[in-house]
């Protein structure tokens, strides 16, 4: 490094036909050798500049190129670091903690007698230098691709086979023994988003560059595994494809171009790297959060005093103070590894990089269903002005091109927008605030506005759980309080999202009923619930309500509708029931006297019941609570009520209100007082508010009125009188609705009243009248073909909607089958 330039120029010419590469080689494998020494806490630097400094010569750079070392044969994952000349270089100086978790005691030691500048500060210093080493590499493989053709293309295999040799960190499980280390992987994505930067400009200048057709290549500069997942096609449909693309295009170039190239080299390197160590991350997170509730609950035994008499006292404080250290080790590794990951400059590079992914993801649809692109503005694109083309929904046909890309592209990009949306606090939430989210926006309302383009129904309901997060708020105040700017504001920006938003996620609440997984029961709540966050922070925006309205006239709400209608039955009689068995239980628990006579396992079993009580009690109130929210809101649309007047959906609507509402407000409502309401997010007052809200928003509606009067196992006059005094004595509501729903009751009990006289009149109905599922006389008569049985019309469409079988011979059956009686 302190050579004179001109000193080196000189024995360079000296020696250039006079055993140069000998020479040089030995040097270069020398200082090589010395880098393999060191970490990002010693002197790293002193051979990282020795290195460019001698490779900015060209001739040395041709000899570093060409030496056997420079990509040696039959090079594994883990050894591919160790044994290249320039593996060394990219793993050593790397903010990535070893087994022994060396840098996590060098600059993270004695966290408890630190003060949170002194941790800010070594971990904006570790960043600092995170970005000095970068830079260099940086410079580096630019020098040596630039000393030519031939020399671009073995530095671009390099960096192609560091990423292929680590296919295995790809998967779910990673034996970290097998493969590379993350700081390696990191550095070698780090180079590949600085050489991608010039073709992520925001007017993405270059995206008719990058190959739309890459991935049908036979000569790809990431070759797949066999085992890759493909976006909407098999191993089979990919073969005939790449067969039939060589077919039509023989003149195409023999390889891709540069930016192709750097283009795919980044996309491997964050599948491989970055978002590889970001799944083992949120694994170890999880294993974190753990410890730290097992030394939590240790202390809070021993402060207690429940250790007092312990025979193996000395045991339990002897695993406390292991637990601990264990602990201080681990918070550690999670301060080095965010370090890394969480960097503001890395993921600001990696969104820019995301945007142009998920823009040449769009092009690459447009591009193989025949679209003209030519001269198209993708800046313009990007933020819902299609200049003229159709773009979203994308075109009913799946091209070919977009059903061959691998999956991992787009999983990757969801894992990623995750990811940094779970940990925005980790790196300020102005990163997210200023980039620019138009493309985000764009890709997820595409993808959700056309579901037959993603076969994984898991990955549709992560792009719904990105729009989830933009509904939190960046910033809260010290007492909780929402403050500042919303991502969710660019909901009603965004042109495409005004139009395309509601139908998009609606059709996902429908989709989700029907996944194929074991889970899917379980899974589809939270999904839903992501949904109706959404739905209720664009509620009040009048283009996405005329684009509710617009969807709710149309055949499909139906389903929509009668899926609500179900969860929210659901979901309701699993929160109070839990709350009904929490409060016997902890009855049980204060009576004293009985609940020491019982035997210590039984009490153990009981506190352990109570647990999985609360537990489910919270998650199932949460959930449904937005439920009822939901319907709430949607019924005081007049323009969206419609569907939820159809015979099949508005008795069991007005059934599901009656008996929710018998339980709030009806003589077993003291079943629901449990200690602590507000630790469940429970509620009453709130509830039975947005139920009533329900009744008068429907109160007009005959057809509601009738289903109310004909719901004879809950509807009960007096339910209604307790529920209107409950209101009152508590101010929730004024006099006018109170007098609106005393109205409701009555037009209800006058209904009654005739529909009985009516019944007197008419005598017992002959069974052949009777429908055979609900008992009640058929209006509309149909018979099943498959199975040759009568029911009425809407009692089949109830059970079609949930099932398509015929409910007597579980066939399949579909509405437009059953015939006339």
């Amino acid at each position: 490094e302190q050579l004179p330039a001109e000193f080196l120029a000189e024995f360079v010419q000296r020696f250039e036909n006079d055993g140069l590469a000998e020479i040089m080689g030995s040097v270069l494998n020398g200082v090589t050798a010395a880098m393999r020494f060191q970490d990002i806490s010693t002197d790293f630097m002193t051979p990282l500049r020795a290195l460019t400094s001698l490779i900015a010569n060209k001739s040395i750079a041709t000899i570093l190129i060409s030496m056997p070392n420079f990509l040696p044969p039959n090079t594994t994952a883990r050894t591919f670091e160790l044994l290249t000349i320039l593996g060394p270089y990219f793993a050593k100086p790397a903010v990535f903690d070893d087994d022994q978790g060396k840098l996590g005691k060098t600059y993270f030691a004695n966290l408890g007698t630190r003060n949170f500048g002194d941790v800010e500060s070594a971990i904006t210093n570790l960043r600092g230098t995170i970005s000095s080493v970068q830079s260099v590499l940086h410079n580096l493989v630019m020098q040596l691709i630039k000393t030519g053709p031939e020399y671009r293309e073995s530095v671009l295999k390099f960096l192609a086979d560091a990423i292929t040799s680590n296919h295995a960190r790809g998967r779910l499980q990673v034996d970290p023994k097998t493969v590379g280390t993350d700081g390696f992987l990191f550095n070698i994505g780090k180079v590949c988003l600085l050489l991608s930067d010039p073709i992520t400009d925001p007017g993405f200048s270059k995206i008719h560059l990058i190959e739309p057709f890459h991935f049908l290549r036979s000569n790809q500069r990431l070759p797949q595994p066999p085992s890759t997942t493909l976006m909407n096609a098999d191993d089979e449909y990919l073969d005939a494809q790449k067969k039939l693309w060589a077919t039509q295009n023989p003149a195409a170039p023999a390889s891709a171009n540069f930016v192709t190239d750097v283009f795919v080299l980044t996309l491997g390197s964050l599948h491989l790297g970055y978002l590889s160590s970001v799944r083992q991350f949120q694994e170890f997170i999880k294993r974190l959060a753990e410890l730290q509730k097992e030394v939590q609950k240790m202390k809070a035994e021993r402060d207690s005093g429940a250790w007092a008499n312990a025979p193996d006292i000395g045991m339990k404080e002897f695993m406390l103070k292991r637990y601990q250290t264990q602990l201080d080790v681990w918070i550690a590794h999670r301060l080095v590894t965010s370090t890394s990951l969480l960097d503001k400059v890395t993921v600001d590079q990696i969104i820019r990089f995301y945007n142009l992914v998920m823009m040449w993801i769009v092009r690459v649809i447009l591009v193989g269903s025949g679209v003209n692109v030519d001269g198209l503005s993708w800046a313009q694109i990007a933020r819902g002005n299609f200049q003229g083309v159709n773009v979203i929904p994308f075109p009913a046909e799946v091209p070919s091109l977009f059903a061959t890309l691998p999956e991992w592209i787009f999983e990757d990009i969801v894992e990623f927008y995750l990811f940094i949306c779970r940990y925005v606090s980790e790196f300020q939430a102005t990163l997210l605030e200023n980039t620019l989210r138009d493309e985000l926006l764009l890709f997820t309302v595409g993808m959700l506005r056309s579901p037959t383009y993603v076969k994984n129904p898991h990955l549709k309901s992560k792009l719904v759980e990105i729009l989830f997060y933009f509904t939190l708020p960046l910033y809260r105040t010290q007492s909780g309080e929402a403050t500042g700017p919303r991502l969710d504001l660019v909901f009603s920006t965004h042109d495409a999202a005004k139009k395309h938003l509601v139908p998009g996620i609606m059709r996902h609440y429908v989709d989700a009923e029907f996944t194929g997984d074991s889970r899917a029961f379980y899974d589809k709540f939270n999904i839903r619930y992501n949904i109706s966050q959404i739905l209720k922070a664009v509620w009040e925006d009048q283009n996405h309500r005329l684009a509710l309205i617009e969807a709710s006239q149309k055949e499909d709400f139906i389903k929509f509708a009668n899926l609500l209608m179900n969860d929210t039955s659901y979901l309701l009689d699993e929160s109070l029931s839990k709350l009904s068995e929490i409060h016997k239980l902890q009855v049980e628990m204060d009576d004293a006297s009985t609940w020491n006579s019982l035997a210590q396992t039984v009490r153990e079993e009981k506190e352990k019941t109570l647990r999985d009580l609360e537990r489910g009690a919270q998650s199932y109130i949460q959930l449904g609570t937005e439920t009822v929210n939901m319907l709430r809101y949607l019924t005081s649309e007049e323009r969206v009520v419609t569907p939820f007047m159809a015979p099949y959906i508005v008795e069991r609507l007005a059934a599901m209100l009656d008996y929710n509402l018998t339980t709030l407000a009806g003589p077993k409502c003291a079943d629901l007082k449990v200690k602590n309401p507000e630790k469940y997010r429970f509620n009453p007052k709130s509830l039975l508010t947005k139920l009533v809200d329900i009744y008068l928003n429907l109160a007009h509606r005959s057809e509601f009125v009738n289903a109310v009067a004909k719901d004879e196992r809950s509807y009960r006059k007096d339910v209604f009188a307790r529920a209107a005094d409950i209101l009152s004595r508590y101010g929730l509501k004024n006099s006018r609705d109170l007098d609106e729903l005393h109205a409701f009751v009555k037009k209800v009990e006058d209904v009654i009243r005739n529909t009985q006289v009516e019944e007197e009149e008419l005598g017992d109905i002959p069974d052949e009248f009777l429908d055979p599922l609900m008992a009640s006389l058929m209006e509309d008569p149909v018979i099943l073909p498959t199975s040759n049985i009568t029911v009425d019309r809407s009692t089949i469409i109830t059970q079609l909607l949930s099932n398509p079988l015929d409910p007597f011979n579980r066939k399949p059956l579909t509405i437009d089958m059953v015939i006339p009686s």
